[in-house]
């Protein structure tokens, strides 16, 4: 796969993750699993719902140039400066096809 990256060559800092007790974190990814909320706490039911299920890539972030590729707008610079990546579209589907998890197998091989 080609990626090409864009930015200003400004590098950015990055910050650690907290170590709550409630938090893990392998591979780049952390999950925070000390989030909860009572039956009759309905405000905060919806408001952790709608974190839930918010798409993984924001659609303001997502465009395509005069060529067909698809460029991604970082959330935030990387540690080179980059801002931007640009891929062909099907080197995007192969990506975003890479996130979906297996699904899960009553006869899977332990």
């Amino acid at each position: 796969m080609r990626v090409t990256q864009y930015g200003l060559g400004v590098a950015a800092q990055h910050q650690a993750v907290d170590a709550a007790p409630a938090v893990g974190a392998a591979h780049g990814f952390s999950l925070h699993a000390g989030v909860r909320c009572g039956a009759h706490q309905r405000k905060e039911l919806e408001r952790l719902c709608r974190y839930i299920t918010r798409p993984a890539i924001a659609n303001e972030r997502l465009k395509r140039d005069g060529a067909g590729d698809v460029v991604l707008q970082l959330k935030s610079a990387w540690r080179g400066g980059t801002t931007h990546i640009k891929m062909s579209p099907l080197e995007f589907m192969q990506r975003l096809a890479a996130l979906v998890p297996r699904p899960l197998s009553l006869f899977q091989a332990a």
